[in-house]
């Protein structure tokens, strides 16, 4: 089985992100080439994955989440997410849980099997999948529902193959945007 576990999911870890196969950019601002390498500061202690350490060039005009706060991570030959650039997921402040739509590139067919694991509780595993309907591969959406507010490694999977990530996951506060 062919892994590809980008990340090191280890509790108490600074946040930091890791080398970038692309140039990276000075800007805080994203780019429509390269995002940026910045992490939020609100991510400490949570070992965050950035999009521009694994950045898809070929998925840059598809952007199904604000390309101001997300981009393109993975591997251009399986599987892709679109990530938020500083590793902050915000969910919507006037939801009444923590489901977050995540978008996901396949590159293989079949369904995107997804878990998500707290890094930084021991918060119960999350199980889902991607939505059914949008073709064999291609774009694909899932829904995850995040049992609270914390540092979270997802693992989703097809056909054998792994791509898994650290995002920190909370509520938008007043006036800013979500996802």
């Amino acid at each position: 089985m062919l892994a590809l576990s980008l990340v090191a999911c280890t509790p108490g870890l600074l946040a930091h992100p890791t080398q970038s196969r692309v140039a990276s950019s000075a800007s805080s601002e994203p780019s429509a080439t390269v995002p940026p390498s910045r992490v939020a500061p609100e991510a400490f202690g949570c070992p965050v994955t950035l999009p521009a350490s694994s950045w898809i060039a070929d998925l840059a005009n598809i952007t199904p989440l604000p390309r101001s706060r997300f981009s393109w991570y993975g591997d251009s030959n399986l599987l892709a997410v679109d990530l938020p650039i500083d590793g902050v997921y915000r969910v919507n402040a006037k939801s009444s849980d923590l489901g977050t739509k995540v978008a996901w590139w396949r590159y293989l067919s079949g369904t995107v099997e997804i878990t998500a694991r707290r890094v930084d509780d021991g918060a119960p595993e999350v199980r889902t999948k991607t939505t059914d309907g949008y073709g064999a591969t291609g774009f694909n959406p899932s829904d995850i529902g995040f049992t609270g507010e914390g540092c979270w490694r997802i693992t989703g999977s097809l056909q054998g193959h792994e791509l898994t990530f650290v995002m920190l996951v909370r509520r938008a506060a007043l006036g800013e945007s979500s996802p």
